[in-house]
């Protein structure tokens, strides 16, 4: 398990920008899977789908 120290909340709605594709996204729900691991599910705007976990989404997303 990883420990992470956020700098700012995500909430449900949110949008943020996929660092290297540039797309934008916007949360749909924060759940916790089996494993008891935070999990965010977006929605790009192509209208896809993606779930991530809290540490590959800060990777991979920037707010705005």
């Amino acid at each position: 398990m990883t420990n992470l120290k956020l700098k700012r909340p995500i909430l449900i709605g949110d949008k943020s920008t996929h660092k290297k594709d540039n797309t934008e996204c916007e949360i749909t729900s924060i759940w916790i899977n089996t494993q008891g691991q935070a999990v965010i599910e977006s929605v790009d705007d192509r209208g896809e789908l993606s779930t991530d976990s809290v540490s590959s989404f800060i990777n991979n997303y920037r707010k705005g």
